[in-house]
């Protein structure tokens, strides 16, 4: 069971967060607690830091829609056993190139690689797998029996079924 609390700073009506994560912790729920904005107090934060440690969950301070896309797509991939985020976002430059080794275990099922931009018409994404084959389109990953999904605003998605295990 988990519960995402989503807050935009210091609780103002019902039970003192304090007290009621002990019960919820003794049910087995973890509490990712999340505040979003700048306005959110040293003693809000320290309580939705505390509430989530003592549930065993996690605190995530964001000031951006962006963190909390990101957010979404780590609980997302991890929820469904598709990996966990390798790495913090990261803000590039024009004409700057990242790369991000990701291990892929051998009898993975899937695998999803997301990717948060703000234009997409101005990035390219290149993915290498172990075995040397770059995809850089959506066609070479289609053709290699993956998907690529640009629904969601400002993310890109790419799944491989059955993904060769080694360093992506």
């Amino acid at each position: 069971e988990l519960i995402v609390l989503l807050t935009d700073g210091d609780y103002n009506t019902g039970p003192d967060p304090m007290t009621v994560a002990p019960a919820i912790a003794l049910q087995g729920v973890t509490v990712l607690t999340v505040g979003v904005g700048s306005g959110i107090s040293d003693s809000g934060q320290s309580v939705l830091q505390s509430v989530a440690a003592r549930t065993g969950g996690k605190y995530f301070g964001l000031s951006s829609s962006f963190g909390l896309l990101a957010l979404f797509f780590q609980m997302w991939a991890e929820g469904t056993g598709n990996g966990l985020l390798t790495r913090a976002p990261l803000t590039l430059g024009p004409s700057v190139s990242q790369s991000t080794s990701v291990l892929v275990e051998p009898g993975s099922q899937s695998i999803t690689f997301g990717v948060s931009i703000s234009n997409s018409a101005a990035v390219s994404i290149s993915l290498q797998a172990p075995n040397g084959a770059v995809y850089s389109s959506d066609g070479a990953v289609a053709a290699a029996g993956g998907s690529v999904n640009r629904t969601i605003p400002n993310i890109v998605l790419f799944t491989f079924p059955n993904p060769q295990s080694g360093s992506w």
